[in-house]
């Protein structure tokens, strides 16, 4: 009688702790997929479609400071920060450096303004 009684206790402290846990890790509110909208270099600006040979080009922000970079059906693993508005992403031990605001990324890679958007 006392084990099952033990038993019983153990288990419903095991469930008061899970419901504690709010349901794990909490999502960071600039987590999701960012699309490449356009590309300014040389003072023009472009599609992306008219600079890359796919169009294809989104940065997946995922929680934790991990995301995913994919350029032309390759994709990266890769860690990103956000200090206020400033954003810095590393891409195969390249730094790169731009602003995450409201939804849209614009982030300087060698010499190239590019703007992700964030897809509903």
């Amino acid at each position: 009688m006392k084990k099952v009684f033990a038993l019983m206790m153990a288990l419903a402290l095991a469930l008061c702790l899970c419901a504690c846990g709010g349901g794990g890790e909490e999502t960071d509110p600039n987590a999701g997929l960012y699309t490449c909208t356009g590309i300014e270099m040389m003072g023009l600006t472009f599609t992306p479609e008219e600079i890359l040979e796919n169009g294809d080009a989104t940065i997946e922000l995922k929680s934790g400071g991990k995301c995913t970079f994919t350029l032309e059906g390759a994709s990266e693993t890769c860690d990103w920060t956000l200090d206020e508005d400033a954003f810095t992403v590393e891409v195969e031990g390249e730094t790169f450096t731009g602003t995450l605001a409201d939804g849209v990324i614009v982030l300087d890679m060698m010499g190239m303004n590019m703007t992700f958007e964030k897809g509903e």
